[in-house]
């Protein structure tokens, strides 16, 4: 099956250290992931950079709670990755949502092209939006390159026939990046399931225990380090 990509998502330098030690291939960078995750600061970007090898996606949330935005909060958002997009992250990763629920197109396309060159991830704002093939078909149009996703349901085991599905009507135009709720456990299912191959999470300590089990479904053996 080939290597199988897991990215963790951290808040705090130390985190990003020891999840990059346990075996991870990618980070996503935020601040307060208590509170679902809202942007770093450019200083822990910084910081994380220099300390780490493997690609870093940026969070651009101003702060928590929903997904449509106030016109400043839109400034913000495009002011951070105006900022960002100088420092070269390997990915930015964002989603706004009208007052109706529906995915906020006309700023998802402004967002999308302040960051230029770097690649865009839409994270799990999609799952609070309405279930619509044409919603993955307007990410694909804007240029997104990832889609994070929890199938719409508490975790991505309980929503892994929508991630199925995305996947398979993706086909290979955007990533479909299942996470929430994975575990060493239920890792092999979901990947087997939806046909994805890569997953996300905080991992709660156990990034080792998930590394492992999806090298075992490679047919690799444990390749983790540190």
């Amino acid at each position: 099956m080939g290597q199988i990509l897991i990215e963790v998502a951290v808040d705090s330098f130390e985190g990003a250290i020891a999840a990059a030690a346990a075996g991870a291939d990618r980070l996503e960078l935020c601040s307060r992931l208590n509170l679902g995750g809202l942007s770093p600061s450019v200083e822990l970007f910084q910081k994380t950079r220099a300390a780490v090898s493997i690609p870093i996606a940026v969070m651009i949330r101003p702060r928590a709670g929903d997904f449509c935005y106030s016109e400043p909060e839109l400034a913000w958002m495009r002011e951070k990755i105006e900022t960002l997009r100088l420092l070269r992250p390997d990915a930015l990763v964002f989603g706004t949502l009208r007052p109706d629920g529906a995915i906020d197109l006309p700023n998802c396309k402004k967002l999308k092209e302040c960051c230029g060159s770097i690649p865009a991830v839409f994270h799990r704002a999609w799952d609070e939006a309405p279930r619509s093939p044409g919603g993955l078909e307007s990410l694909i149009a804007l240029g997104f390159s990832r889609l994070l996703t929890s199938g719409s349901a508490p975790s991505a085991r309980d929503g892994i026939a929508a991630i199925a599905a995305w996947n398979r009507q993706s086909a290979g135009r955007i990533e479909i990046l299942p996470g929430a709720g994975i575990t060493p456990e239920n890792v092999a299912e979901i990947l087997r399931v939806t046909g994805c191959r890569q997953v996300h999470g905080t991992f709660k300590n156990c990034v080792r225990e998930v590394r492992a089990a999806l090298d075992q479904l490679a047919g690799i053996g444990s390749s983790a380090s540190g």
